[in-house]
């Protein structure tokens, strides 16, 4: 009964940060709720904190306890001081999810989601001089087996016999070159810094309106966690996007092919919207199948600029140590 009590209190204090702090659009509606899923993480991270400290309490006075700033670059910062416990709750909110996808494209915004954690040409290779040209030549050989698949599916005869043993060939280079490129990567070395020092629940979601990435750690290291996030929306290297893929195909059977619940869902919303709210998260199997790294590195430049992200930060800081470790890492 209490489990049922918090939901209900948490789905009920959402929809008071909507009425009380945030404007009637949609954006400040979902950065809203950003400020406020931190400060959840933040409280459920510190168990000491006044029990008097009740969330009814906190949202009282939300809008005027939130600090704000732009970069000239136009990233926006929220910041909401919560001295209880010497960490800090983290969220990059960007505002771009499964509906700004275009037709045929659609999974784009949450495969990405999954590339964020590849690295950068620093965090996460090996020998970045050798492991750039590798990931090209991955690249390359996609292209041209996805151009083979396709050309096989127009020729009939003795055309596909040809291309079927072309494709084969391809398939062959495509997977060696994988596996050389893999050779050069550290896996999962972003997470690993990040844990080493000290963070939880390290993680991203991606809805149809938002995506966003959070994690909550000391407040010592907000500065380790800035830096990071500054060279992973600068820099990033979609490093084992092919494999990464296949992870997103198997979510996606797990969710919706072999989920009564799932296909229901799926269908229901395909035959009652008219618009790009009908469509699935994880996207159609056939548009992720046929997504290469320039598709996504286009989509990534497009909805991924500074003025599309939106930071909300909730601990054991203040709006002066935020600006200033924010302002040391940007150049």
């Amino acid at each position: 009964m209490k489990l049922d009590a918090f939901a209900i209190q948490q789905f009920t204090t959402k929809q008071a940060v909507r009425r009380t702090a945030c404007s009637v659009s949609r954006r400040n509606m979902l950065l809203g709720t950003s400020t406020f899923s931190g400060m959840m993480m933040n409280q459920m991270l510190s168990p000491h904190l006044a029990p008097a400290e009740t969330t009814q309490n906190i949202l009282l006075g939300l809008e005027n306890r939130i600090s704000e700033f732009t970069l000239s670059n136009g990233m926006h910062f929220l910041v909401y001081e919560r001295h209880g416990a010497p960490l800090v709750s983290c969220i990059i909110h960007a505002n771009v999810g499964a509906f700004d996808e275009e037709e045929g494209s659609t999974g784009i915004a949450h495969l990405l989601e999954h590339m964020a954690f590849k690295g950068t040409s620093e965090v996460g290779s090996k020998q970045w001089k050798l492991e750039e040209p590798l990931l090209k030549a991955v690249d390359e050989a996609f292209y041209d087996v996805r151009a083979a698949r396709e050309e096989m599916l127009v020729s009939g005869g003795m055309g596909a016999f040809v291309t079927n043993r072309k494709l084969q060939r391809l398939e062959s280079t495509f997977l060696k070159l994988q596996e050389d490129a893999a050779k050069l990567a550290t896996p999962n070395a972003y997470g690993s810094i990040l844990q080493q020092a000290g963070a939880l629940g390290l993680n991203a979601t991606t809805s149809q309106d938002e995506t966003r990435y959070f994690v909550s750690l000391p407040s010592n290291k907000l500065e380790l966690w800035f830096a990071l996030e500054a060279r992973r929306f600068q820099d990033p290297v979609f490093r084992g996007l092919y494999s990464e893929k296949k992870v997103v195909a198997e979510e996606r059977k797990l969710r919706v092919d072999t989920s009564p619940l799932g296909k229901y869902q799926q269908n229901f919303a395909l035959a009652a919207l008219g618009n790009n709210y009908r469509r699935p998260v994880i996207g159609f199997a056939e548009d992720v199948d046929r997504m290469g790294r320039k598709e996504v590195d286009a989509f990534f430049r497009k909805y991924y600029g500074p003025a599309n992200l939106t930071a909300a930060v909730v601990g054991d800081i203040n709006p002066e140590q935020v600006q200033e470790v924010v302002l040391s890492n940007c150049h």
